[in-house]
Formats: structure tokens, C-alpha cells, sequence
């Protein structure tokens, strides 16, 4: 069980949803050196991530995108930091 969940409706296409998760996640690549293995599908993405003791998976499909990230016993302190950036972060690229 994921210690954050968070999801949004995009309100989007699934191709700028797309663009728009890429973006996203570039950001974080070049923020913060989180290197993420990207899978597209027909009708939905896939994103992993391992970074400093947090297992990092989002999802994103033709209506939402979602974020679940297990948080390492190190990370867990810093809990509604993450959280509170993730959601920032995915109000600004799809609100």
C-alpha cells in the first residue's frame, strides 16, 4: 500500500495529458536526478521511479492521472512535504 496517493481529473486528450506528464516528469528528472522509466500504452502511461528510499509509480489514462509513492523508512518524515509538492506540482501542469 502506497504511503501518498494522489490523483487528478486532467480534463485533457490523452496525447496532452501525455505531454503534459512528460513535462512534468522532466522537471523532476532535472530537479532532482530521479531517472524514470516511461511506458506507453493505448489508453494508459505507466511511470516508475526509485529515489532516496521512495518507490515512485504514476499512472495516467484518458481521464486521470495518479501518483502512489512508498516512502522508505528516511523518507517517511518528510511525508507532507512530498505530498504537499506532488500536489503543487500537479495542479500547476493539469489544473
Amino acid at each position: 500500500m502506497a504511503d501518498i496517493e494522489v490523483e487528478r481529473n486532467h480534463g485533457l486528450s490523452f496525447d496532452e495529458a501525455r505531454v503534459k506528464a512528460k513535462q512534468l516528469l522532466a522537471k523532476v528528472q532535472q530537479k532532482y536526478g530521479v531517472v524514470v522509466d516511461y511506458v506507453e500504452g493505448a489508453s494508459q502511461d505507466v511511470a516508475t521511479a526509485k529515489h532516496m528510499g521512495a518507490n515512485i509509480k504514476g499512472i495516467l489514462d484518458e481521464q486521470t492521472i495518479r501518483f502512489e509513492i512508498k516512502l522508505g523508512m528516511f523518507a517517511k518524515p518528510m511525508k507532507s512535504k512530498i505530498k504537499e509538492g506532488l500536489e503543487k506540482n500537479m495542479d500547476k501542469y493539469f489544473a
